[in-house]
């Protein structure tokens, strides 16, 4: 009997010791799950529009302090910057933390049409931010409040303007355009209530020809 049990105890060990291991490989690789679920849980900006604002970031100049300390636009959040469910809506100065003034410097980019739930795109008195309009602006379908007055825009009124069928508001004083204003920026799909061009002024617009059909606008209420 005594040299019975005495041979069950190597094998009572080894399956003790194993058993340890097995729960052992279980719980780190539990822990090691639960870590990488944290992990991608971290950023709280949808990656896409993460993307576009990092593409926009690399082309303009004196941005704020804050879009360099952290790579994520919603978790901080970036100064001038709003977020509603991980998703950019505002690059704007109708908060407490102004994107405005802030002497920025570089051109949109056409990456900004990426930024589809932007609901308001305020760049107020940055004259160094200049170039053309890019067409990708009529990709922001959702824009309710259009204000790049004071900026450095040349150029023409792009046609693509005319998809923002919920824009608002509409300030583009103060820049250096030309050419005719679009007439679907005013066809009876708009939602406009407030445009402000400066059609001629020596600091401002050269914009020329008549004044688009104006009647099937019932939301206007200021130009």
């Amino acid at each position: 009997m005594m040299q019975s049990n005495h041979g069950q105890f190597p094998g009572s060990s080894l399956n003790t010791a194993a058993m340890g291991f097995r729960a052992t490989a279980q719980l780190l690789f539990l822990l090691s799950f639960f870590a990488s679920g944290i992990h991608l849980n971290l950023s709280a900006t949808d990656p896409g529009d993460a993307a576009e604002l990092q593409s926009l970031k690399s082309h303009w100049q004196n941005t704020p302090p804050s879009w360099d300390q952290i790579d994520d636009p919603c978790g901080a959040p970036w100064v001038g910057v709003t977020c509603t469910n991980s998703r950019i809506t505002s690059l704007s100065v109708l908060n407490p933390s102004k994107l405005s003034s802030m002497s920025l410097a570089g051109n949109q980019r056409d990456r900004i049409g990426g930024l589809t739930e932007l609901r308001s795109l305020d760049l107020l008195f940055n004259p160094n931010v200049a170039g053309s309009l890019t067409p990708r602006l009529g990709d922001l379908k959702n824009l309710k409040i259009l204000i790049l007055a004071g900026c450095g825009f040349c150029g023409s009124i792009t046609d693509e303007l005319g998809n923002l069928a919920e824009l608002s508001f509409f300030h583009f004083n103060r820049n250096q355009l030309s050419g005719f204003i679009p007439p679907v920026l005013f066809s009876s799909d708009m939602m406009l209530i407030h445009v402000f061009f400066h059609i001629r002024n020596l600091a401002s617009n050269k914009l020329a020809g008549l004044l688009p059909d104006l009647t099937k606008m019932d939301s206007l209420s200021y130009l």
